[in-house]
């Protein structure tokens, strides 16, 4: 039943039938609280921008206790839904650094348990940093991504390294 419901959902998505989404999205949540459904009603509260409202405090923490450990990744899809609308609604004068908190208090927590996407998540804060013009922070974030990255991709981050640093000594 669950699966179908996604499809459904999914399909409703695809279509961009919003009255659909809804309807199912709730009927989903009522059945058994899925973290399918979870993870689909914290993004559409996110991008309602609701980021800072008790009820998305709720679910956030309802879908972060469905996956303690970060198994299915729910940890990592929050902090990047955060960083997003964080990075969305940023305004000149604020704090680039204050953007990324998401993404770093994930790297703290599972730097050690998600070594496959740590890599990633540093590269997304140095080039955030780096286009917020904190040049020196985004290198340091640059070079942890180069250091946990798998061989392959060390090539592109060496040369985003090669850009920043050239950036500071033009």
């Amino acid at each position: 039943k669950s699966a179908a419901l996604e499809k459904l959902y999914k399909n409703a998505k695809v279509f961009r039938r919003k009255d659909d989404q809804e309807k199912i999205l709730s009927v989903g949540l009522e059945l058994e609280a899925n973290i399918f459904f979870l993870s689909e009603k914290y993004r559409s509260l996110i991008d309602g921008g609701h980021l800072f409202d008790e009820s998305t405090r709720l679910i956030r923490q309802q879908l972060l206790d469905k996956d303690p450990d970060n198994t299915l990744g729910k940890h990592r899809f929050v902090a990047l839904v955060d960083f997003q609308e964080l990075a969305e609604n940023f305004e000149l004068g604020d704090n680039p650094s204050t953007v990324v908190t998401p993404l770093v208090g994930y790297i703290k927590e599972f730097k050690e348990k998600d070594r496959e996407n740590i890599w990633r998540m540093q590269m997304h804060i140095a080039e955030y940093l780096f286009n917020g013009n904190q040049i020196p922070q985004a290198l340091q974030y640059a070079t942890d991504s180069y250091e946990s990255a798998p061989e392959p991709r060390r090539e592109s981050i060496k040369q985003a390294i090669d850009f920043m640093t050239a950036q500071i000594d033009p």
